[in-house]
């Protein structure tokens, strides 16, 4: 931070940075978009950009000192959208004034209005986007040329010997727009409330749900790739959360309650793979294969179309399975969990045994 003498022998604290619209410049022209167009891919995703995140250091930085920085941009997937890279283009230069404003924080009060100016102040994902990650409200400053502007109610101050607060409302200055910050933003980063469930929710609860919102929002129903890719976010990160705590204690959980069949009843052995394999269609189809498949290698006990599919496998070993479609970028990926019989011959059966067999089966299909 830096202490700038002003007109009245008072000090300014400045916090200076490298990186703001140039940042979002550069990702414009990457992009090939113009800067209505840029603000309305960001708009059109949620905060956070689905985990991509951009470290806006393009040409080093001075807050933090980084000179020799450089940008980074992670967090990409094969569904990774133009939205979500536009997002956080945004998200990382906020972040950036972000520091600045705790760098600034530490030394002065901060608890006053925050007043938006200059070029990035045209910008509505600017605006927007700056007022979520702060919680508060953002204003921007009606007029133009606010640098130019604030030169003078410093040289006024000295001319007529009054403070900078009394010109600045003789003038009429410091008014403007607010901006609200969206109060999803906070909510839509817990996983559970994207899925509509509460953090009790288990994760046979968490598969449920993933299952009912793809079917309403996924592309193939009329639905948004950019929320379908969040949803698919979501799922992965309350799955996670789950399974944390179970890692950590000594007695492994109980395994879910496994499909039931006449001659058979399931044994103790569970496992699972929750990316199992990817069938090249959309779950529709997917399903549809999956379940002659099935037939083929054993019997099928449960189908919930196109998403859900419970069966009784004896070749090539015997168990009970359960499969889970999930759409994922024009295709569908399968989810397999595989449960022993009790009293069954053989060894107990693997997922890479089942899944394996199951991929034969798709490639004769």
């Amino acid at each position: 931070m830096a202490g700038f003498a002003d007109a009245s022998g008072a000090y300014l604290p400045l916090v200076c940075t490298l990186n703001a619209t140039k940042v979002t410049e550069a990702v414009r022209q990457l992009l090939g978009v113009d800067h209505a167009e840029l603000d309305a891919l960001a708009l059109a995703s949620v905060a956070g950009a689905g985990g991509v995140t951009l470290l806006p250091y393009l040409d080093g930085e001075r807050t933090p000192n980084r000179p020799t920085a450089t940008g980074a941009l992670v967090g990409l997937r094969s569904d990774t959208t133009r939205e979500q890279v536009a997002r956080a283009a945004f998200e990382g230069v906020a972040c950036g004034l972000l520091d600045g404003l705790d760098a600034l924080t530490a030394h002065a009060p901060t608890s006053g209005r925050v007043l938006l100016v200059g070029g990035g102040a045209r910008s509505g994902a600017y605006r927007q986007v700056l007022a979520d990650l702060l919680g508060r409200p953002v204003v921007v400053v009606d007029g133009e040329e606010h640098v130019a502007t604030g030169a003078c109610v410093q040289a006024a101050m000295v001319l007529h010997d009054r403070p900078g607060s009394a010109i600045a409302a003789a003038w009429g200055l410091g008014h403007g727009r607010n901006v609200e910050p969206d109060e999803s933003v906070d909510r839509d980063a817990d996983p559970f409330v994207v899925l509509g469930l509460a953090a009790s929710a288990s994760e046979r609860e968490v598969r449920a749900a993933r299952r009912r919102l793809a079917k309403e929002i996924h592309p193939d129903r009329g639905g948004d790739a950019v929320r379908m890719s969040e949803l698919n976010r979501a799922y992965e990160r309350a799955l996670a959360q789950l399974r944390e705590p179970a890692a950590q204690a000594v007695a492994p959980p109980k395994p879910p309650a496994p499909p039931s069949a006449e001659t058979r009843r399931p044994g103790r052995f569970v496992e699972r793979d929750d990316a199992s394999f990817a069938v090249s269609v959309l779950p529709v189809e997917a399903f549809k294969a999956l379940v002659v498949a099935a037939n083929s290698m054993g019997q099928v006990l449960l189908e919930d179309p196109p998403y859900l599919l419970e069966c009784y496998l004896l070749d090539p070993v015997e168990c009970f399975c359960r499969l889970e479609l999930f759409p994922e970028g024009g295709g569908s990926q399968v989810a397999l969990t595989v449960v022993t019989a009790e009293g069954g011959a053989g060894p107990p059966p693997t997922v890479d045994d089942v899944r394996d067999a199951f991929i034969a089966a798709l490639s004769a299909y």
